[in-house]
């Protein structure tokens, strides 16, 4: 499979002097350490995959235990968790805790009635809408990277292993990370609606970030 990148670079020619130069394109510090620079991206890229996995699982769980410590955003008031997909209401009662769980693009936000609350609603479902297929992007991305890191250090390099590292690495971190800020904004800041409820970044949230955007750079 070529993936989006993998089928603009296939289409791009392979020779002449502009692509020529940026295959031979090196960093004369780094190419003396190549071996272990690209050992250090590989151990990278895995803990990067790991946390942006667990912040992910977080964010489609629909609640439970993993809802409840891998969360993305938490409400002020009340125990109130949200992920992409699910948020959940936990309450005591004389069972013990219990949780109430609901699709976020099923919430009628026309019910609401505290001002703001409503577009704040709508903004949220948005983003949460939007939030969906990037997440699934970032976890490949981490694998496309596996994949031309290793070939890197195997020695085949080419203009074409060179381009997909770094638009998995930078192109794709940048990508993600502004995925991240519009969620950060519309679910959990709220900045552009006058809703007074605030929330607060969820462990899930900043494994993500960390993982799917942080970690890239590096590499």
């Amino acid at each position: 499979t070529l993936g989006p990148w993998g089928v603009v670079m296939w289409c791009l020619p392979k020779r002449g002097p502009c692509f020529n130069a940026f295959a031979r394109l090196e960093a004369p510090i780094l190419q003396k350490r190549r071996h272990a620079f690209l050992m250090v991206c590989l151990l990278l890229n895995l803990v990067g995959f790991i946390l942006a996995l667990a912040g992910s699982l977080g964010g489609f769980a629909k609640g439970g235990s993993l809802m409840q410590v891998l969360y993305w955003a938490k409400l002020d008031t009340g125990q109130t968790y949200a992920g992409i997909r699910w948020v959940c209401w936990a309450s005591v009662d004389a069972t013990g805790e219990v949780q109430r769980c609901s699709k976020i693009a099923d919430m009628n936000c026309g019910t609401l009635k505290a001002p703001g609350a409503r577009e704040a609603c709508n903004l949220c479902k948005a983003e949460c809408h939007s939030v969906f297929v990037p997440v699934i992007i970032a976890l490949i991305t981490h694998l496309t990277l596996e994949l031309n890191v290793r070939r890197r250090y195997a020695g085949k390099d080419s203009l074409q292993v060179k381009v997909m590292v770094c638009s998995a690495s930078f192109f794709g971190g940048t990508n993600f990370l502004l995925v991240l800020i519009g969620y950060l904004k519309g679910c959990i800041r709220m900045e552009s609606t006058a809703f007074e409820r605030q929330g607060h970044v969820g462990l899930g949230l900043l494994l993500i970030g960390i993982g799917a955007c942080g970690l890239k750079y590096v590499c």
